[in-house]
């Protein structure tokens, strides 16, 4: 059963300049608490070991990162043709919840 806040995401639609937080719990409203700078879970999620950071490189592909990946690490594709080694969209501020993995 999908919950309204279930949206599917395509690859394509992705932005570059957005982290997404793949979230494994539903029923968490932590992203939305508006009293905080950035949402609690880029730095306070309690399921921070199954939470996963996407971000979309400019060559297109997706970039999984553990749940404690701060947005000041360096983070590269693993793609050899790319040649992108350090993506700055962690530091942009801007975030995207996820339920479901981008189609």
């Amino acid at each position: 059963m999908k919950k309204s806040l279930d949206i599917i995401i395509y690859k394509e639609d992705m932005n570059t300049k957005t982290t997404y937080l793949l979230c494994p719990d539903h029923s968490c409203k932590l992203f939305f608490d508006a009293e905080r700078f950035t949402p609690p879970c880029e730095n306070h999620c309690p399921k921070e070991k199954e939470l996963v950071k996407i971000i979309k490189c400019l060559c297109g592909k997706l970039i999984d990162l553990p749940g404690d990946h701060s947005a000041f690490r360096r983070a590269a594709c693993s793609d050899p043709t790319c040649g992108i080694r350090n993506l700055r969209q962690r530091c942009s501020g801007i975030y995207h919840l996820l339920y479901d993995r981008p189609k």
